[in-house]
């Protein structure tokens, strides 16, 4: 083959001033807070109420997790803070995000259970403390970005984020899960296995019929997995709700395994 010469463009590049994305805080707008130590109360009160439900009365697959699940949700027309919803210094975590009919913005967050606490105190300061330098209420954005605190409910649809209706607690359909590759896990009987293998392990104990196929994100530590079941099922037993903490959304039919291509799904 005869040798081609690259094209070389030269004189068109043109230095530029950065510009970040981001606004900044000074234009995110919250709804007006008259009573601040009413609200602050309130929410903080929200989240130790949620932290209590899913102590004491929890889901069937949320039982002896490591994380208090809540459900946060803006008012319509406004959206949340997330900047101090995924923080690291307390360990919470954003696990969906979710636009609602209403104009409203829906986030499911997990609080490490040590760290409820912590989180509730961030209302807590922001109704009877001031912040020493601006004199503005402290962690005010956060606050006044927050509408209602629950705790998020697998049998609610917390965790749906496709755009059609959730699934009927008997309606058979599908599940895409994503893992956290952690390596291999000690299970009681001694063995180590990898987390894989454990989640599908539990996923059988339970009846739940699980793709053979899975996909890794090795840059982000995740497998992804299909399962098709019934929320009945899952709500009601103890397949432990940190197998299924991100999405669940109907799967097309194109992308459905041939292994478990003749089951109904919706």
């Amino acid at each position: 083959m005869p040798r081609l010469r690259h094209f070389l463009i030269q004189g068109t590049a043109q230095s530029q001033s950065y510009v970040a994305t981001f606004a900044g805080r000074g234009d995110f707008k919250t709804p007006p807070r008259i009573e601040r130590v009413a609200h602050g109360a309130r929410v903080a009160g929200e989240v130790q109420q949620a932290a209590r439900q899913a102590h004491d009365q929890p889901e069937k697959p949320a039982e002896g997790v490591g994380f208090v699940p809540l459900a946060i949700r803006s008012n319509p027309g406004f959206k949340l803070w997330l900047d101090s919803l995924d923080d690291k210094k307390i360990g919470s975590e954003i696990i969906n995000f979710r636009y609602q009919e209403d104009g409203s913005e829906r986030a499911i967050v997990h609080i490490p259970n040590d760290k409820v606490a912590k989180f509730a105190k961030k209302f807590e300061d922001y109704a009877h403390k001031d912040h020493k330098r601006y004199g503005s209420p402290l962690n005010q954005t956060l606050a006044e970005s927050v509408n209602e605190i629950r705790v998020a409910m697998l049998r609610d649809g917390d965790y749906w984020t496709d755009s059609g209706p959730v699934p009927q607690t008997d309606e058979e359909f599908w599940w895409e899960v994503w893992l956290r590759d952690e390596g291999e896990i000690l299970l009681p009987d001694g063995r180590f296995l990898p987390v894989e293998d454990v989640f599908r392990e539990e996923a059988n104990r339970y009846n739940i019929r699980v793709s053979n196929q899975q996909v890794r994100f090795e840059l982000e530590n995740f497998l992804d997995f299909l399962l098709v079941f019934r929320l009945s099922e899952v709500s009601g037993s103890s397949f432990r709700r940190t197998w299924v903490t991100c999405e669940c959304f109907a799967v097309p039919a194109s992308a459905r395994p041939a292994c478990l291509a003749p089951l109904a799904v919706v």
